[in-house]
C-alpha cells in the first residue's frame, strides 16, 4: 500500500504522530504551507531509524521508507511532507513505522541567581516542556565569556533521564562525572567544578528545576561570565542557548610577597661532603611586614639536611636569609 499523491502538512495544533504498518495507514491533510522549512535530505530507507528534528519546520520529498525501516521527524511548527514522501508497508515481514511529531519547543524560565558576583554559589535553572515533563531530556548551562562555543569554560550538564550531572573537561570534548543530585560525587576542570552534595531536583507542573552548587577557580577563570541555559527533548527539539545575565568572578587577591632564590645546579659524587648555601630573598607587597617560614622537601635530593629558616621583617625594601644545606 501507498500514501496517494498528496501534499501533507502537519501544524503546531497538538502532538501528532503518523504510524504506518502492515495492517493500514492513518493519513493527516491540512492546508496550510511551512514557512522556511529544513529539507529533509532525500533517501530510500528499507532497514534501520531515521530520525530529524528541526524547531521551526521540516519538508521531506524524494523521502522513502519501507521494508520495516522507521523514520521519525519532529518540528517546532509544521511538518510538510510534498507528493515525493513515499511510506510504503507492502512486503514488510516487520511493521514499518513513520512518526511525524509537532510541537511546541522547550523553554527557559529562570537561571537565579544572576548579575551578582561570587566565588561560589548554589544556582538553580528552571526549564519547561509544553508537551509534558517527562518530555523533557536534557538541561545544559554554560558559564562562558562569549555566547558560542564552552572550550575553557564552564559548562555544566544535567541528564533528565538517567538524573545524571556532568562536567566538561576543558577541551569541551568528553563529559567526566556522571552522579546523581544528592550524592557525594564532585567533578572540577581549570575553570570550576560541582557536587552532588547540596544538588537537588525539583519539579513543578511542565517545569523541572536544577539546584547544582559550583565553585570557580578565580585564578584561572576571573572577570564577569555570560550565564546561558539550554533545555531539550527526546525529540531533539530545542530551546537554543539563551542568555540569562551575567555572573562575575573575583580576581584572587595580590600576592604578599615574591620570594625569588638563584637556580645553580651542583652535582657531587656519593660520600662527598658539600656545604651549599643559598641566598633567599623576600619582596613585600601591598604592605605586608609579617614573618615568613620556609618547609624543605628535598624529593630530589636524597641525604640532604637543610635548616630550614624564617626570615624576619626588615626595615630595607627587600628581606634576605641564607639557608644551607649539608649532602652527604
Amino acid at each position: 500500500m501507498k500514501t496517494s499523491k498528496q501534499h501533507w502538512v502537519i501544524r503546531r495544533l497538538a502532538p501528532v504522530v503518523l504510524w504506518l504498518c502492515a495492517c493500514g495507514l492513518w493519513t493527516t491533510d491540512l492546508s496550510a504551507q511551512c514557512t522556511n522549512p529544513t529539507l529533509v535530505p532525500n533517501g530510500t530507507y528499507t532497514a534501520g531509524t531515521y530520525s530529524l528534528s528541526d524547531n521551526n519546520a521540516l519538508s521531506a520529498s524524494n523521502f522513502s521508507v519501507s521494508q520495516g525501516a522507521s523514520a521519525i521527524l519532529a518540528a517546532g511548527n509544521c511538518i510538510h511532507l510534498s507528493p515525493g514522501f513515499r511510506a510504503n508497508a507492502v512486503g514488510a515481514t516487520v511493521p514499518t513505522t513513520f512518526q511525524a511529531w509537532v510541537q511546541s519547543t522547550p523553554t527557559t524560565i529562570s537561571f537565579l541567581p544572576s548579575n551578582l558576583t561570587g566565588l561560589s554559589q548554589t544556582f538553580t535553572w528552571t526549564v519547561s516542556s509544553p508537551s509534558g515533563l517527562t518530555n523533557l531530556s536534557h538541561v545544559l548551562v554554560q558559564f562562558n565569556p562569549g555566547y558560542a562555543g564552552a572550550v575553557n569554560g564552564c559548562y555544566i550538564y544535567y541528564n533528565r533521564i538517567a538524573n545524571l550531572l556532568y562536567l566538561a573537561n576543558d577541551a569541551s570534548n568528553s563529559w567526566e562525572g556522571g552522579f546523581a543530585p544528592g550524592s557525594s560525587g564532585s567533578i572540577s576542570n581549570s575553570q570550576c567544578g560541582i557536587t552532588g552534595v547540596g544538588a537537588s531536583v525539583s519539579t513543578a507542573g511542565t517545569q523541572l528545576s536544577v539546584q547544582v552548587p559550583v565553585t570557580f577557580n578565580p585564578s584561572s577563570f576571573s572577570g564577569t561570565k555570560n550565564q546561558l541555559l539550554y533545555a531539550q527533548d527526546l525529540s531533539g527539539l530545542n530551546s537554543g542557548w539563551q542568555p540569562m545575565g551575567t555572573w562575575t568572578i573575583p580576581a584572587p587577591p595580590a600576592p604578599d610577597f615574591i620570594f625569588s632564590a638563584p637556580s645553580n645546579p651542583i652535582s657531587a659524587q656519593t660520600g662527598t661532603l658539600l656545604n651549599l648555601t643559598y641566598n633567599l630573598t623576600i619582596t613585600p607587597q601591598n604592605g605586608f611586614n609579617n614573618q615568613v617560614n620556609f618547609n624543605w622537601l628535598p624529593f630530589t635530593m636524597p641525604g640532604c639536611y637543610p635548616n630550614p629558616p624564617a626570615v624576619i621583617p626588615a626595615s630595607a625594601p627587600s628581606w634576605a636569609t641564607t639557608i644551607t644545606i649539608e649532602c652527604q
